[in-house]
């Protein structure tokens, strides 16, 4: 009757070890497919136009800090069409994967280095809308007792702009975005 005990114990030990070991081991990521390339949404972004961008790239930190994008990463200029709302969508705020993207998307996206205080300027843009991305980054805090050593302060900001003419924009977020 003890083995039998025994035996029943060490099988509800392999079924609750397998439900844990079933439950936590990583699975793979979901990689979303993209939106097909699309020429016509494309067309009007590949032209030369007479428009100017020109704005500041910062975040201020929980302390009231400002910090700026700098020279050595870009501030990046997307047309705003359903290929860049996809990945707007599906990478940037749900943190998920897309499958690569055609070559062809290359073409549409502007980028140029901000100086010193964050300012950018983009020159002969065709009107329309884009997302403007810049990532802003900063210090480092030493992380004990993690499998990461540190995390860099910052983020990537992306917003919205309208332009039609000459547009000023700053792009900032307040606090520390991880």
């Amino acid at each position: 009757m003890n083995n039998l005990k025994t035996l029943f114990y060490i099988t509800i030990l392999v079924v609750m070890a397998y439900f844990v070991i079933s439950c936590t081991s990583p699975q793979p990521r979901q990689v979303i497919e993209r939106v097909p390339y699309s020429a016509v949404e494309a067309a009007p972004y590949l032209t030369q136009g007479t428009a100017t961008l020109t704005g500041k790239a910062y975040a201020i930190d929980v302390e009231g800090n400002k910090h700026y994008a700098s020279g050595s990463r870009a501030v990046w200029l997307i047309p705003k069409t359903s290929m860049s709302d996809q990945w707007y969508d599906v990478m940037y705020l749900k943190r998920q994967d897309l499958t690569r993207a055609n070559d062809k998307v290359y073409d549409l996206v502007r980028y140029t280095r901000p100086m010193s205080k964050g300012e950018f300027k983009f020159s002969n843009l065709p009107n329309g809308k884009y997302y403007l991305v810049a990532y802003i980054g900063w210090g480092v805090t030493v992380l004990a007792n993690s499998d990461i050593p540190y995390r860099q302060h910052g983020g990537v900001l992306v917003s919205v702009v309208y332009i039609n003419g000459g547009t000023f924009v700053n792009i900032s977020n307040v606090g520390d975005k991880k």
